[in-house]
């Protein structure tokens, strides 16, 4: 396979579209103009993933997310990093393949409210992510920042 992605973070199929664990680069721009990097990583989707949706794994299957790229909504709060790939911005069909947004801005799946420079983490409502629910261990479970949206987000999972 080439060092080139031939896909658009936005693919979503049944022909694995990049190399597990391999980091992409994305020229991102918003509907204002804002032009932005963005990185990502090649996933198989574990069961159904929505547009939004924290990934990852649970610690048993850690291997498997970084030699496959298998992944899952996932379902709990404050999450360790290592756990979580990304936030993917297209649905993926249980058994497709896709790419998860590991760096940079993008639209999540919210859960609850809260205010611009609010630091998230993975919170228990499948596939979200909220307001950092407790003060220990932040620079193991921050996932990144909300910006001006309640479902528009800063993340970094490099």
């Amino acid at each position: 396979m080439s060092n080139v992605i031939k896909n658009a973070v936005t693919y979503s199929g049944s022909e694995q579209c990049g190399v597990p664990g391999k980091v992409y680069e994305d020229l991102n721009t918003d509907s204002s103009g804002n032009t932005t990097i963005r990185y990502y990583r090649m996933v198989k989707a574990g069961s159904a993933i929505a547009a939004g949706d924290l990934v990852g794994c649970v610690a048993a299957n850690i291997e498997e997310m970084h030699n496959t790229g298998q992944v899952v909504p996932l379902a709990t709060d404050d999450t360790v990093k290592s756990l979580i790939y990304g936030v993917c911005e297209t649905a993926i069909a249980s058994g497709e393949y896709g790419f998860a947004i590991c760096r940079g801005v993008c639209t999540i799946k919210a859960a609850g409210s809260g205010s611009e420079g609010t630091t998230l983490a993975s919170y228990g409502d499948t596939g979200s992510a909220g307001q950092m629910a407790g003060a220990g261990h932040v620079d193991q479970k921050a996932l990144g920042v909300l910006l001006e949206s309640s479902t528009s987000a800063y993340i970094n999972l490099l």
